[in-house]
């Protein structure tokens, strides 16, 4: 199973879009929703999703980093 997470402003929205898209049941686990960058960058080091969807309009303070560990 996959772990993602969304980070957008309307992720309800984007939330419905992908359940659409994903056809195979269990694949995907959503496991967490933030409507602004920087409680999504607090969210996603807290549940360290496989998969991070982000709104690429939302502002990002130069403080701000969203990064790829392998």
């Amino acid at each position: 199973m996959i772990s993602y997470c969304i980070i957008d402003r309307q992720p309800d929205s984007v939330q419905r879009m992908i359940n659409d898209i994903v056809t195979f049941d269990g694949v995907l686990k959503l496991v967490g929703t933030a409507a602004d960058g920087e409680s999504g960058l607090q969210m996603v080091s807290v549940l360290r999703p496989d998969l991070i969807l982000v709104d690429t309009s939302l502002e990002i303070t130069a403080d701000q980093a969203l990064t790829v560990q392998s």
